[in-house]
């Protein structure tokens, strides 16, 4: 247990190479004493921290971290295959990438990872992703502030409705998502809508919610604009139209207006109406 403590404080010192190496120590101590749990978050964080580093042995550990964790822990086998995807992303695998997140998104345990699984899947633009239906399921508790709002900016942003984005990022700030494990993910979207003061962006703890690493990695890495999916890749809300349409003759010139969120409530008893946020479609205006 000592070694894992180094780990931990090592890591708040900001030293990612002695936080691996005290992980990976006590890692191999909780095998040795039989300690299964110890020894997969151990294990786990030593590979994080190799991340961290860019280390190129990171996928190799991650994976590893997944085969054992899956049916120990199943929230760590979730981190370890989202982070790989990740990393299979940042060296162009795309197909493995997303292998990697269907099976984190196959295994979430819980609405917390579903939400981090839905977040990094539209920020990669995976048509695959039912957005809406996601952001709607998740539940009013602390660990959720702002992240409904977050996910429909997010999904904004993906079909181009940058003012809409802009306008729900700030909605989920007014929610309490700054309180929240998602927090990242709130800075790396205002970078992308083109704002946003620097952020340090090294989660301390490292957990929960290792996921916000990668936003973290994102943001610090200006050598890499961050950017929205091609438009080939967006996802589509349901019910939305395919890109395309009729090869009918052009109408008028028009431009988009773009909408206003609303907060309403749905039906139900008078004591009990949970809130739903709704974006309704651009208005479109014939000049």
């Amino acid at each position: 247990m000592a070694a894992y403590v180094r780990g931990r404080l090592a890591w708040s010192r900001g030293d990612a190479g002695e936080a691996e190496r005290s992980f990976s120590a006590a890692a191999g101590l909780a095998r040795r004493q039989q300690q299964p749990d110890l020894a997969v978050e151990a294990t786990f964080l030593a590979a994080l921290m190799a991340a961290e580093q860019r280390d190129p042995s990171a996928r190799q550990r991650l994976a590893q971290v997944a085969s054992l964790a899956s049916g120990l822990r199943p929230w760590t086998a979730f981190e370890a295959l989202t982070l790989l995807a990740w990393l299979e992303g940042e060296r162009g695998a795309g197909d493995e990438r997303d292998r990697r997140l269907a099976e984190a998104a196959a295994l979430a345990p819980g609405k917390i990872a579903e939400a981090a699984a839905t977040l990094l899947a539209l920020r990669w633009g995976d048509p695959r992703t039912d957005a809406v239906a996601v952001a709607e399921s998740l539940p009013r508790i602390p660990e959720l502030l702002g992240a409904r709002e977050l996910i429909l900016a997010r999904l904004a942003l993906a079909e181009g409705r940058r003012g809409d984005a802009a306008r729900l990022l700030d909605y989920a700030r007014s929610r309490g998502l700054e309180t929240t494990y998602f927090a990242e993910e709130g800075w790396l979207l205002e970078r992308q809508l083109g704002g946003g003061a620097p952020h340090t962006c090294r989660p301390d703890p490292p957990y929960p919610n290792a996921t916000r690493f990668a936003a973290c990695w994102e943001l610090r890495d200006a050598r890499r604009p961050v950017q929205p999916p091609p438009a080939s890749r967006r996802p589509r809300a349901p019910g939305s139209a395919r890109p395309g349409g009729s090869k009918g003759p052009p109408g008028p010139p028009h431009r988009l207006v773009p909408p206003s969120p609303k907060l309403v409530r749905s039906a139900g008893p008078a004591d009990h109406r949970p809130e739903r946020l709704v974006v309704a479609p651009p208005m479109v205006v014939i000049s």
